[in-house]
């Protein structure tokens, strides 16, 4: 039966009367945020696209993903939000602290897609294409340098195309790190990593947006989670942002942290430095200490 009303679209029917009517063709969840982060969780296609499916679509690619899970889990009921399902999904994490397990959340940037994305039509905003200009610049200075490139998922395929083909083979597909899994899963956000082996060199957020601060919650989560970590972190955006961006290092939340202030383990880059070390005619025989001359410090 197919639910369609006067406008010719699917009227909006709560999931849990779907679930109720239709059982065989709808999953036990809550909402359509959660739909999606099954369906990107699990690669059926990137949120950005999933965010423009309708109810029906995002049912069917449910029953499918169900479908070729059962295969994997023959003797078991699954559901999406119990064992062995919900943690392959779900961005909560329980960590070990010295008072005891506590949940956490890790926040990724697809969280909220109209930061990247126009009010029209879905195409990127001139910040986000900017972004993506500048990471594939600073993965393209690592690969020159000797290091291997971390790129998330969701912008690899897009700053690939903008870094020569011989840079490629820097790129990684998977980290080669030891952590638990709020600690991976908070790496694995970072917009641009420099890796020698198994150990991270550098990390790089770029800030393209306004509020220049969704980095640096990253950067302090990393910290906090790991704060005996020795990581050179950097905050990228445009040079008219500096201050604003030493602003925002220097609020509470970031000054208290366990290890000390974020601003002693973070450093500004601005674009134009990105583009001047791009730039240099003997990147390959320089090393990552040549970042020294870009990098602004908050104190």
């Amino acid at each position: 039966m197919d639910w369609v009303g006067a406008t010719g679209r699917e009227p909006a029917v709560p999931a849990h009367v779907e679930v109720l009517c239709l059982p065989d063709h709808v999953e036990r969840i809550s909402s359509n945020n959660d739909r999606r982060k099954i369906l990107e969780a699990f690669a059926i296609a990137p949120l950005r696209e999933i965010m423009h499916w309708t109810d029906r679509q995002l049912d069917d690619a449910l029953i499918a993903l169900r479908t070729k899970l059962q295969k994997t889990y023959p003797s078991q009921v699954l559901d999406f939000y119990e064992p062995p399902l919900r943690e392959q999904w779900s961005r909560d994490r329980t960590i070990k602290t010295v008072k005891g397990e506590i949940s956490v959340t890790v926040p990724s940037d697809d969280d909220e897609p109209e930061e990247k994305d126009s009010v029209a039509g879905g195409t990127k905003s001139p910040d986000a294409r900017q972004s993506i200009q500048i990471q594939s610049r600073l993965a393209r200075i690592g690969a020159v340098m000797g290091f291997k490139i971390w790129i998330p998922r969701t912008d690899r395929g897009r700053v690939r195309e903008l870094v020569q083909e011989k840079a490629h083979a820097a790129f990684l597909e998977d980290l080669p790190l030891n952590y638990d899994s709020a600690t991976l899963d908070t790496i694995e956000q970072i917009d641009v990593l420099w890796l020698k082996g198994r150990s991270i060199a550098r990390a790089f957020e770029v800030e393209h947006t306004t509020a220049v601060y969704s980095g640096l919650l990253r950067m302090a989560d990393l910290l906090a989670l790991q704060p005996n970590m020795d990581i050179r972190l950097h905050i990228v955006a445009p040079d008219e942002r500096r201050e604003k961006v030493f602003r925002e290092m220097k609020r509470p939340v970031f000054s208290l942290l366990d290890r000390g202030p974020l601003s002693r383990s973070c450093t500004f880059i601005s674009y134009e430095s990105v583009d001047a070390m791009s730039s240099l005619e003997h990147l390959a025989h320089t090393n990552d200490s040549i970042i020294a001359e870009y990098e602004e410090k908050a104190e």
